[in-house]
């Protein structure tokens, strides 16, 4: 049986993978920052562009949810 399958289980050196996998995800994430006042709510986040292939315009990571929610996440 895998051990790294199982969230609450020990390899035999003793490592947790999940919390190792978590920890590398962590790395592929880019930097978002927003600011908000009593008028307003500025978003900004980081573009990264992981292939020359990419599509610019479809690494979007700011979406509008309603006049008065929006979303912005920064993972891949």
């Amino acid at each position: 049986m895998a051990n790294d399958h199982k969230v609450n289980s020990y390899s035999p050196e003793g490592r947790i993978y999940q919390i190792e996998y978590a920890m590398k995800a962590m790395n592929h994430g880019v930097t978002t920052v927003a600011l908000a006042t009593t008028q307003s709510v500025v978003i900004s986040s980081e573009k990264k562009i992981l292939s020359k292939l990419q599509v610019t315009s479809s690494a979007t990571k700011h979406f509008k949810i309603d006049d008065r929610i929006g979303l912005a996440f920064s993972g891949d």
